[in-house]
């Protein structure tokens, strides 16, 4: 959830509110009831929410394991910043750099949120061999080593076997407005990052 808010509830006791920069990782397995609405006092007053839904196939041997719920709290995820301080990467799921989110996964995956500012460069590390995806969720820039223009509610994806990548995925904002987007991918390079320390 980027902004706002969402309740979830489930057949097997999962629930509770997601709240602005939540996840909520669900794993259906062998089968879930569940539900999402927005609260009531938001269908009572009227208001905005802003989230993104990604579905992740499970690899054929786990296709029926136990089904699970995790509530990963916003101040659970791992922050990082790129080497110049331009971006702010959310880790959510999987490994960047060298640093692991929360979200526990059967299927190998790195799920990212980023923020780049104005005229910054953000590069991720990516073995190429993966395929990954790039959702961006508000403002534009370019993608990859021959800056493609990309802007909200635009995906692009990066197949595996791409060497002009170098097992990076490069992403540029342009002189507007923060660059809001998520990223998924399996990763497990390193590189030059540096973990943020929240303040309380």
């Amino acid at each position: 959830m980027i902004d706002g808010t969402m309740v979830h509830q489930d057949s097997i006791g999962g629930g509770g509110s997601i709240t602005n920069g939540s996840t909520q990782w669900m794993t259906a397995g062998s089968g879930i009831l569940h539900i999402e609405r927005p609260p009531e006092q938001l269908i009572a007053t009227g208001g905005l929410f802003h989230g993104i839904q990604l579905w992740v196939n499970l690899p054929a041997a786990e296709k029926w394991v136990d089904p699970r719920y995790q509530d990963l709290e916003a101040e659970n995820t791992v922050l990082l910043t790129s080497p110049d301080g331009g971006a702010l990467v959310r880790v959510i799921a999987g490994d960047v750099a060298g640093q692991r989110g929360p979200g526990s996964t059967y299927t190998p995956i790195s799920f990212v949120h980023a923020t780049v500012q104005p005229g910054a460069e953000l590069v991720l590390p990516w073995p190429s061999r993966f395929n990954a995806l790039v959702y961006v969720l508000s403002g534009a820039g370019t993608v990859g080593p021959d800056s493609q223009p990309l802007h909200s509610g635009q995906l692009v994806v990066h197949g595996p076997a791409m060497p002009s990548l170098s097992g990076r995925i490069r992403c540029r904002s342009r002189d507007t407005p923060r660059w809001r987007f998520s990223c998924s991918a399996d990763d497990r390079s390193a590189n030059r990052w540096q973990r943020t320390v929240r303040s309380s």
